[in-house]
Order: C-alpha cells, then sequence, then structure tokens
C-alpha cells in the first residue's frame, strides 16, 4: 500500500507543479489507443514494482482502454481524456487530463507523424547504444517516411537510405538484405525509458532467415554524432 501512496503522490506533485506544456494541439491528431500507449508506456518502466509484471497489453472494453498487472491487482486506464489508477481494493483515482501526460511524457508530439514504434516519428534521429557499454555509439535511424530510414554508422561517409515495414504493433523490419553477404534486420519496441529513450530487441539475419546476431539495446533521440 505504502508504493501505491508513493505512485499517486509523485503523480500529484507533477499535476500540481510547474509544467511547460506543447500548444501546438498536434497531439489532437492522436488516437485514444496511441495516447493510452504513449503514458502507459512511459509508467511502467518509472514502476516496475507497482505496475508488475510489465510490459502488459494495451487491451479495450467499451470507452476505456487499459492494462491489468496481476502481480499487484492493479490497473491504468484511459476514459473520457482522463487517466485513471485503479488500486488493489478496486478504488480508482483520477492521475489528471490525458493530453497533459502526452505532452508531458512526448515533448516532441508536435512534430512529424508517429510512425506506431513507441515514441518515434517521422523526421526525428534516433542513436542506438549499448547497455554494455554507453559510450559506444551505434547506428543513426533518420526516419524520413513512414516506409523509409536512413542509416548511418561511424566511418559511413553518407547515410544509406533503407526501406522498412512496421510488423504488428511493435517490430520494425528493415530491409537491409543483399542476398549474398546479409539479410534484413528487426527491431523490436519493449518499452519506454523517458522522454527521449526506448529499449529495443535487435536481431540481424543472414540471408537464409537464420539469426546471426541478437542484442538488447536501447535507443536515444538525439542528432547523429558520425
Amino acid at each position: 500500500m505504502k508504493k501505491i501512496f508513493i505512485l499517486i503522490f509523485f503523480i500529484f506533485t507533477l499535476l500540481t507543479g510547474t509544467v511547460i506544456h506543447n500548444t501546438s494541439h498536434a497531439r489532437d491528431n492522436l488516437t485514444d489507443l496511441e495516447k493510452a500507449n504513449i503514458i502507459f508506456d512511459w509508467l511502467e518502466p518509472q514502476f516496475p514494482q507497482i505496475l508488475s509484471p510489465s510490459p502488459q497489453p494495451t487491451l479495450k472494453l467499451a470507452s476505456f482502454y487499459y492494462r491489468y498487472y496481476p502481480d499487484t491487482n492493479v490497473y491504468l486506464a484511459t476514459f473520457i481524456d482522463r487517466l485513471w489508477f485503479i488500486d488493489q481494493s478496486g478504488t480508482p483515482h483520477d492521475l489528471g487530463d490525458v493530453d497533459f501526460w502526452v505532452d508531458l511524457i512526448d515533448p516532441g508530439n508536435g512534430n512529424g507523424d508517429l510512425i506506431g514504434f513507441g515514441p518515434v516519428r517521422i523526421g526525428e534521429t534516433w542513436v542506438e547504444h549499448r547497455y554494455s557499454d554507453p559510450n559506444h555509439v551505434g547506428m543513426c535511424h533518420t526516419f524520413v517516411s513512414h516506409n523509409q530510414v536512413d542509416f548511418q554508422y561511424s566511418g559511413m561517409s553518407t547515410t544509406v537510405s533503407i526501406p522498412y515495414v512496421l510488423q504488428g504493433s511493435n517490430t520494425l523490419l528493415f530491409r537491409t538484405a543483399d542476398g549474398v553477404n546479409r539479410g534484413d534486420q528487426t527491431a523490436t519496441y519493449r518499452h519506454q525509458i523517458d522522454a527521449n529513450k526506448i529499449d529495443v530487441l535487435r536481431i540481424w539475419y543472414y540471408p537464409d532467415g537464420t539469426i546471426d546476431d541478437e542484442h538488447i539495446r536501447y535507443w536515444k533521440r538525439m542528432n547523429c554524432p558520425h
């Protein structure tokens, strides 16, 4: 019960504190499901002991979008433009306006369209990093459209434009296969770490479709340093 009080107190502090809002209204173009996922994805890693296990899928019941956490028997939900936390006793707590949370968590929502991969948007660059070596800077991914991304890695003098497709609700398939030496690549969105960082499962394939390499990495929204 103490942990749940901490969660509610933390959220109350945000709601009553000074927050700079994004006033572009571009979030009005987001669906209710997209807004719910932005909020839920951000809250899960902030409170892993309360929202456990996570990540959980987003479910819909009538006008509710919600996630249920069986270890602690609690829910996160959105309903009529409000965010709700439902505790173990079934008591709902109103945590404020959904758009407030979207602006707070995803300050870039006034820019390009979401591509369907967490908070990633068209026009943004996300740079891959290793958890084991934070100083290592990997591939830069600049999403130029809903089906094209520019890759740039250390030592590359120019970017390489790569087609990609969204598979399901959380995996990007990069068409990097040359038919000889390398196959395609995938990136699977796992959860949002903070406003500018996401956790990603990266897999590289051989031309025959078998797995070449597989690692959990994080992507950071930033300018490409290469």
